[in-house]
């Protein structure tokens, strides 16, 4: 990560993230090595995550955020030192890092999986005495959930349509389920549902997200909520410290996704 100030810093970081990596890159295949599995280049503070949802600001001070993975660690070397000079030997206004050369880290992913009850006991120590459960926890039948209220059946109404960001009509959230990501889209009024579940499509989700996500988008209703979960399949670059995203548990996703245009009954704008 590297700070640029000055007239044209967006421009700056990206020609300096490009000089770095073909560099970087001319010396990997020089001293034997193959080329990056995987970057990443992120300019924070000029809507990088946005992708082609991204504002033109007149910013003059940006963050350039460089990620690199390769299967060898001392590979990654050569960006460790380059980026190091680039305080000196580059784009005026540049200062190449916070906190001295950055570390080069192994990738840890997450891989979550079930284990049955009785395979993991649970084994209590206090004051001397100890003793063992078979289970950890013990479930008995579940009991069947009340059935809930028909849902009204509201209708759009008809007239001319204004365009306006989701955030008018529904609040949202979101976060990581390891590469997979949740967005729940919470109508501010029943009566808007709908207009949601016939604009905010799954289709329409992941072309909104389609720099973003790999794989497919669900979305399940959530009864009694008038909203919707939408589930994002691949959208994390690996999640979690696998991912060279600036954002790797997905937090910023429902606050874009509230940007995503909907054509409203003016009276409801």
């Amino acid at each position: 990560m590297m700070a640029i100030r000055g007239i044209d810093a967006p421009a700056k970081a990206h020609r300096t993230a490009d000089a770095l990596l073909a560099r970087t890159r001319a010396m990997l295949a020089a001293s034997g090595f193959v080329d990056y599995s995987d970057t990443v280049v992120e300019l924070l503070g000029s809507e990088s995550q946005y992708g082609p949802h991204a504002r033109a600001l007149p910013t003059r001070e940006v963050v350039l955020r460089i990620g690199a993975r390769h299967a060898q660690a001392r590979a990654l070397r050569f960006l460790q030192r380059e980026c190091s000079s680039a305080g000196t030997s580059m784009a005026a206004g540049t200062r190449s890092s916070f906190a001295g050369r950055v570390d080069i880290q192994p990738v840890v992913k997450v891989f979550s999986f079930l284990v049955p009850k009785a395979e993991v006991p649970m084994r209590i120590a206090l004051d001397g005495r100890a003793e063992t459960l078979a289970c950890a926890a013990l479930v008995g039948e579940p009991s069947v959930p009340a059935s809930l209220a028909p849902r009204p059946d509201f209708a759009v109404p008809e007239g001319p349509r204004v365009t306006v960001p989701l955030v008018t009509l529904a609040y949202a959230g979101s976060g990581d389920k390891g590469d997979d990501e949740n967005i729940g889209v919470i109508a501010r009024q029943p009566a808007y549902l709908p207009l949601l579940r016939e604009q905010l499509t799954p289709a329409a989700v992941r072309a909104y997200f389609a720099h973003l996500v790999e794989g497919e988008v669900e979305c399940f209703e959530v009864p009694g909520l008038h909203a919707l979960n939408f589930l994002l399949h691949r959208a994390l670059g690996g999640g979690g410290a696998a991912s060279l995203r600036s954002d790797p548990l997905g937090k910023s996703y429902a606050q874009m996704l509230l940007d995503f245009p909907l054509a409203v009954p003016q009276g409801w704008a």
